[in-house]
């Protein structure tokens, strides 16, 4: 997964697709989907110390693999920087794990209200 550039403090959604080993799209029908935000240095073995957490359980077109991630503007509203960001799939008989990507929490420059 390429990485992912998220503006601080602003809502985000990003429709991904997950596949299998082989490149085929993961049937995600009866799945929950994680996807989790750590600081570079994190290396605990349980998400207690993560930035971001979401959890998916309705997704837009399972058969092919394809969910959104969807965050709050309370959940991007972390220091900017670089992460790490992984997206684990949980279901009957299933566990498995994306690559860990990079997550980039980016400036924003207005902030002002009207």
């Amino acid at each position: 997964m390429e990485a992912l550039r998220i503006k601080r403090g602003n809502p985000f959604l990003s429709a991904v697709t997950i596949t299998q080993p082989d490149g085929a799209p993961l049937n995600l029908t009866f799945t929950v989907v994680l996807f989790t935000v750590r600081s570079l240095n994190d290396k605990a073995d349980d998400d207690s110390g993560a930035l971001i957490t979401q959890e998916m359980k309705d997704h837009y077109e399972p058969e092919n693999g394809k969910t959104y991630i969807s965050l709050s503007s309370a959940q991007t509203a972390i220091p900017e920087g670089s992460y790490v960001g992984d997206i684990r799939v949980i279901g009957i008989g299933l566990q498995q794990n994306s690559d860990p990507f990079l997550v980039e929490i980016e400036p924003i420059i207005t902030t002002r209200l009207p």
